[in-house]
């Protein structure tokens, strides 16, 4: 093949494969069937939900005392001035 030829089917080649990724679907254009029959409408259910969400946690009082006292037995022992923050 020359060089031409080559160029040209490596672009018609490059627009077939862009022109075929060209997104949306395939269905018909024309509009859905209109509903027959009872169904009431109304609002659709809210959507089931997988996992609930975990209760919220704090630290207690004796939490955050037994954590301070603990840094400051830690600082003692070690001779040391200590940040706790």
């Amino acid at each position: 093949m020359t060089g031409g030829r080559l160029t040209l089917l490596a672009g018609l080649s490059a627009f077939a494969m862009l022109t075929g990724c060209g997104g949306g679907g395939g269905g018909t254009t024309d509009a859905p069937p209109p509903a027959t029959g009872g169904g009431g409408g109304g609002t659709p259910p809210p959507p089931t939900r997988l996992f609930e969400d975990p209760l919220p946690r704090s630290l207690t009082v004796s939490d955050v005392e037994q954590v301070l006292a603990a840094a400051i037995a830690e600082a003692s022992a070690r001779g040391t001035p200590a940040t706790i923050a």
